[in-house]
């Protein structure tokens, strides 16, 4: 064995050198140069804390085993700690409830019988609603996405929604009450008393809110957002169904739910026919006599897609009269805009005929073909009212408004997105030669839109009673008087001294009274 080098140290390498002679009775080396740094280690005479120098390695030394040790056990820990993720991400992709396959499990019996006493039916019914709706937001899982659309719904619907509706608690005030009082204490929904005389319909909110409020506030994009919203409400309505919240409206709750599997559907079909719109052959018409789509350009194509869909699509009175029109260069070839309507109502669907597919294959290779749109005029009760003379409203109140009847022609790739019912808000004119057409889709209604002004209502606040103001008092009216410079003025007294008294206008400046000056 080969002897210990004496230049080297215990545990690296020292800024000074280790003596030849070791000492006597001690565990390590006779240290020359800082002693005094191993001032307690001479006067310890244990080998054990001997050999264990308070001298660190340096970072490029590798480590001892201890501390390699103890960092193996750090890192371990670091490997085995689960990442959360914030906040804010947390519980996503779990079951909500509101998938597809969800179904509530049987009740139990406690279940059945809280259910019972709270939704007995001899209870008011809008105390039976408001529990069921704390309940639903409590125990459904719902993202703010889908919790917005479902609170605005409930909006809505009358239904007081916001922070902490039922009394905003303290967490140390929370820790107090029982679980039933807690649900209460955080629940955001509520009806005001001023509220419970309103007229309930269940159809009625769901045709409304998803028949234009729903599209006009969020805008959805996609049938995801789209389902969103429908099976969002539809699983409300279910919910209360199966609970028997409100069995005397079980009729309408049914229905609603009709229209929320209808909204799923319809929905997304306007939003392809409102991209997609107007067709090739309206635009055409469009451009061609001053619409949406003029342009100063000449495109002969547009020519020639008019041509087509009247020769082979059109009546046959309606292509005489426009073929007439082209041979003569009639200048009565006019545009009549359609006045007093904003829109139209589809009212039946004829599809391509087959010849109509024929003359198209042979002589208009790469156009598509047209089919026939049945309509008539329709008036949008959500806008403002038309000024009329007198005689005319007294006309249009007892039923004598002018309506019109329409024939458009659209291509069959919107046709399949065309149903009876369908309501169009865009402009419409007739051509001299008896043609419809139709401008720039501004929007659309499902066959199931219901006019209602529930959304005016969203941010309604009851005023309150204010205050009789204070009546002036003698004082106050004297001095008015006296400002006003009224010839009813009486003569002032004059103060003992012979001058005239001075009025105090601090008292009348420090009223809560307001005066004219």
């Amino acid at each position: 064995m080969e002897p210990a080098d004496p230049t080297k140290t215990i545990s690296g390498d020292l800024p000074f050198r280790l003596a030849g002679t070791t000492k006597q009775n001690s565990g390590y080396s006779n240290l020359k140069g800082d002693d005094k740094a191993f001032k307690e280690q001479d006067n310890n005479d244990t080998p054990e804390a001997a050999f264990q120098p308070k001298i660190s390695a340096k970072p490029s030394e590798p480590a001892s085993q201890a501390e390699e040790h103890t960092m193996q056990q750090i890192v371990d820990n670091l490997k085995r700690r689960k990442y959360k993720g914030p906040k804010t991400k947390r519980g996503r992709g779990r079951p909500t409830g509101f998938e597809k396959w969800n179904c509530d499990g049987p009740l139990t019996v406690d279940e059945f019988r809280e259910d019972r006493y709270l939704y007995e039916p001899s209870r008011p019914f809008m105390l039976r609603i408001e529990e069921a709706l704390i309940r639903f937001d409590r125990f459904r899982r719902m993202e703010p996405e889908r919790r917005n659309i479902f609170h605005k719904y409930l909006s809505y619907g009358g239904i007081a929604t916001g922070h902490n509706y039922g009394g905003g608690l303290s967490n140390q005030d929370m820790k107090t009450l029982t679980e039933e009082e807690a649900m209460r204490a955080r629940t955001q929904l509520g009806i005001h008393k001023e509220r419970e005389g309103m007229e309930i319909n269940f159809n009625k909110v769901a045709r409304g809110f998803l028949g234009s409020f729903f599209g006009q506030f969020f805008s959805p994009s996609k049938q995801s957002e789209i389902d969103l919203g429908t099976v969002t409400i539809h699983n409300f309505l279910t919910y209360l169904l199966f609970h028997d919240v409100c069995p005397e409206y079980k009729e309408d709750i049914l229905q609603a739910r009709e229209t929320c599997n209808l909204a799923s559907k319809e929905l997304w079909k306007n939003l392809k026919l409102l991209s997609r719109s107007p067709g090739a052959f309206n635009k055409a018409c469009s451009f061609l006599f001053g619409g949406y789509h003029f342009d100063i350009r000449n495109d002969s194509s547009d020519w020639s897609l008019l041509k087509y869909g009247i020769t082979f699509g059109a009546a046959y009175e309606v292509y005489e009269r426009f073929k007439g029109a082209l041979e003569e260069d009639d200048p009565n070839l006019t545009v009549i805009p359609i006045r007093d309507i904003d829109g139209f109502e589809i009212v039946s669907i004829e599809e391509a005929a087959p010849h109509v597919l024929v003359n198209y294959e042979k002589h208009a290779a790469g156009h598509t073909p047209v089919g026939i749109v049945h309509a008539k005029s329709f008036r949008d009760p959500s806008k403002a009212e038309i000024d009329l003379s007198p005689q005319e409203q007294w006309d249009w109140d007892h039923g004598k408004a002018p309506s019109y009847s329409f024939t458009f022609l659209l291509e069959t790739d919107l046709l399949q997105f065309c149903s009876p019912g369908l309501k169009i808000i865009t402009k419409v004119m007739e051509l001299s030669c008896g043609l419809h057409f139709f401008d720039q889709m501004i929007a659309i209604y499902p066959t199931f839109y219901e006019c209602l002004h529930n959304d005016m209502m969203l941010h309604w606040k009851t005023p309150k009673k204010i205050a009789q103001p204070l009546q002036p008092s003698r004082e106050a009216s004297v001095f008015n008087e006296i400002v006003s410079g009224s010839p009813e003025t009486p003569s002032q007294p004059k103060s003992e001294q012979g001058g005239q008294k001075k009025v105090d206008t601090k008292h009348y400046e420090d009223s809560d009274t307001d005066f004219d000056y």
